[in-house]
């Protein structure tokens, strides 16, 4: 068992990080996590340290192999580097959801600059996205806004790192589907747009009907459309209230539902009325229902232009870009929106164990929210 034991979980990302670079999108939710976890600690140089010496000996024994195989030394590390990052392939391949492709056509990306040029761009952009969401859990670590950060970051690399692949969304959408019941209207509805994005590609190998079949049973299943109406912040397995910081949730996120205490609907840090909210949730729903329709009956029926023979893919990207921006502002706004965890504000590493409200009004030397301390360092 490793929760709450950063240097095993740091080995184990590192670990992750090197079986399948993918996991790449993850690293600055990580990073940003630990370090803000290590900053509230009672010795924060000490705790840093640990984990940075954690990362640098195992990628160390990982990569040894590849440098001391036939003395290959400098040289047999830059081969492997060369193979998982494949710059000669472009910016962009095929038709992908993010900025650098659905900008192609007014901004010639590789047409006008070298890729050298490309890479640098997509390295200084894809920092900058991922800024925000990392700085605000260095600031407020907390483990709901650690899954919204694992969204935020996924979300910069997708839309701007060097070389994306159309299956990539499938990492943002991961750290929003953990994310359900707080944020249940946004994780119906990204499903099926990113499956709209990768339609290019399932066309192109023969998996159309695979395709069309998937989004209709997930659509029966979710009920055709937004979440009704609810009252409160959600219920729990076992029927009680689950809300901020509940010691009964442990589902390894802290925040509340989508839904305030009263019914509101949180939506982009705006408390709306139950109406309001699923008037706007509704409007986002249909509008990419029926773009996603219109797509595909112009993709069917209409024959393109010889001029712009890809204008069909293109158009499929382009609307998925469109809602995956705004998706992205939509996580990296919640993000905001959450706390510090108050576990480790003291300053000091803690464990706790979970106990009944009946047992913490009884007993004495409770920590508050339903927890009593287990051990401290």
């Amino acid at each position: 068992r490793v929760r709450w034991r950063y240097v095993s979980g740091s080995v184990l990302f590192s670990f992750a990080l090197n079986h399948k670079q993918m996991s790449l999108y993850f690293a600055p939710a990580f990073f940003a996590h630990l370090l803000g976890k290590c900053l509230r600690r009672r010795r924060p140089v000490l705790e840093v340290a640990k984990l940075g010496i954690t990362v640098v000996v195992t990628f160390g024994a990982l990569w040894a192999p590849f440098a001391l195989a036939d003395g290959a030394g400098a040289e047999g590390l830059m081969a492997v580097l060369g193979r998982l990052v494949p710059f000669r392939r472009g910016i962009y391949e095929d038709y992908v959801a993010n900025f650098w492709c659905a900008t192609a056509p007014v901004a010639r990306w590789k047409e006008r600059f070298e890729i050298p040029t490309l890479a640098r761009a997509a390295l200084f952009t894809t920092i900058l996205a991922a800024t925000p969401a990392m700085a605000q859990q260095i600031s407020r670590p907390s483990r709901e806004g650690f899954v919204w950060c694992m969204a935020n970051s996924a979300w910069a690399f997708f839309m701007f790192s060097f070389q994306v692949h159309e299956k990539s969304i499938l990492l943002p959408l991961l750290p929003v589907t953990m994310l359900a019941l707080r944020a249940p209207s946004l994780a119906m509805w990204l499903p099926p747009l990113a499956c709209v994005s990768m339609w290019p590609l399932l066309a192109k190998d023969g998996l159309g009907i695979a395709y069309v079949g998937a989004v209709a049973v997930y659509i029966a299943v979710i009920g055709g459309g937004p979440p009704r109406r609810i009252q409160g912040n959600g219920v729990g397995a076992a029927g009680k209230a689950v809300g901020r910081n509940d010691p009964n949730d442990d589902s390894g996120v802290s925040g509340g539902e989508e839904r305030g205490s009263r019914g509101e609907i949180l939506l982009a840090g705006l408390r709306l009325s139950p109406a309001a909210g699923d008037a706007v949730w509704c409007f986002i729903y249909w509008t990419t229902t029926l773009g996603a329709a219109g797509v595909h009956v112009a993709a069917a029926f209409v024959q393109p232009p010889v001029r712009f023979l890809y204008i069909h893919s293109l158009t499929f990207t382009s609307l998925s870009f469109v809602g995956f921006v705004g998706a992205a502002m939509y996580c990296n706004w919640r993000q905001w929106q959450v706390p510090a965890d108050a576990l480790d504000a003291v300053g000091r590493t803690r464990m706790y164990t979970v106990v009944e409200p009946s047992e913490q009004e009884e007993g004495d030397g409770q920590e508050g929210n339903g927890l009593t301390k287990q051990h401290a360092e």
